[in-house]
């Protein structure tokens, strides 16, 4: 009998461990289920925010060293959009026009504007390569006009906010080539997050940049010497006139494009000054010792102006803002010196040789 309540024990107990065994691994698929529905609604997706005006503050700065070179972004800006006009021109789809650049300064309202003869912007180029940072309008051009685009200068799309760096204000007005006269807008920032674009009537053709600058340095960039100061060191051989409040500033061709026939010995001295900023009469730098213009197609397209100066110098001028870069190539201007005064006396005996072998007149 005993033996009996024994063995009905053990099986009640069996079976309740079994049982249990079976809840449990019954139960498991459901904590499964449960805990990937608890993950699921935990994974949300979530835009980055930013503060727009800090992201561009941090992209000019990172770019730029220097604030001045804004003016040299813009007029590459202005100068990329009167190539493109030039292109549809050859195209025939839109009439000739006048091609320069124009800035305008003004001290007492701290402002400085650009302006252009280009070929404009619609609402969808002002939404597309102004509201979007980084969005290149001149590298989509060329690689839609791969064969045209070589005068092109722009292909990163961040030029135009490097006047963020200096600017308290930005207003951008302009109208695309071949729309009517009431077709165009202005764009304005204010130094927020936001933009805005209104339409506007009676603008000409191209595009205008009016920028109302910071109290402090930036204001500086409101003076006509300044920006011809900057347009000299960076922007003086742009192929479009640039007028400064009516008075052109880059008044030199880029000579080393034309023939050599085509440039005479003044035009040369005068690219050499400019090239090396000297200053008054008593300079002896002021004219090369020899001028090598050299120009061939193959096996590739090369054109080039070198200057051998006429005596031993110790740095250029627009070297000096530099004295590392001058320290480390003094050995070398030295050296180019020391060959170039061999070069005159080898030049010299030459033409004596010369001289000496050809027949006296019969």
């Amino acid at each position: 009998m005993l033996r009996v309540l024994r063995t009905s024990r053990l099986i009640r107990a069996a079976t309740s461990r079994a049982i249990c065994v079976t809840q449990n691994e019954a139960r498991k698929p459901r904590v499964l289920e449960n805990q990937k529905r608890w993950f699921a609604s935990e994974a949300q997706k979530h835009e980055f925010q930013a503060e727009t005006k800090n992201l561009m503050d941090i992209v000019a700065k990172s770019l730029y060293s220097h604030s001045e070179v804004f003016v040299r972004e813009l007029i590459s800006n202005a100068s990329d959009a009167l190539e493109k006009r030039r292109y549809a021109e050859l195209k025939g789809d839109v009439a000739e026009g006048p091609s320069e650049i124009r800035i305008v300064t003004n001290k007492d309202n701290r402002t400085i504007t650009f302006e252009d003869t280009g070929i404009g912007m619609n609402r969808e180029d002002l939404v597309k390569f102004l509201g979007t940072i980084a969005k290149s309008g001149s590298k989509d051009f060329i690689e839609n006009n791969k064969e045209n685009a070589e005068a092109v200068i722009g292909q990163f799309g961040v030029g135009f906010y490097s006047a963020f760096m200096v600017a308290d204000s930005v207003v951008v007005r302009t109208r695309k080539v071949g729309s009517s006269d009431s077709d165009g807008l202005q764009w304005t920032w204010n130094g927020d997050n936001t933009y805005e674009i209104a339409e506007t009537s009676g603008l000409p053709t191209g595009t205008s940049i009016e920028i109302r600058l910071k109290v402090g340095d930036s204001a500086s960039y409101a003076e006509e010497e300044r920006i011809k100061e900057v347009i000299n060191k960076y922007s003086y051989f742009v192929s479009a006139p640039i007028l400064v409040n009516g008075e052109r500033v880059n008044n030199l061709n880029a000579i080393w494009t034309m023939q050599a026939r085509e440039v005479n010995k003044e035009m040369h001295e005068n690219f050499f000054k400019q090239l090396v900023k000297t200053q008054g009469k008593s300079d002896i730098f002021q004219t090369p010792q020899y001028t090598i213009h050299f120009q061939t197609d193959t096996p590739i397209s090369l054109r080039s102006v070198i200057y051998i100066p006429q005596s031993q110098f110790n740095q250029l001028s627009f070297m000096a803002q530099q004295k590392n870069v001058c320290t480390r190539t003094h050995s070398k201007l030295s050296s180019f010196c020391h060959w170039s005064r061999r070069f005159r006396r080898y030049s010299i005996e030459f033409e004596s040789r010369n001289a000496t072998k050809q027949p006296g007149p019969t």
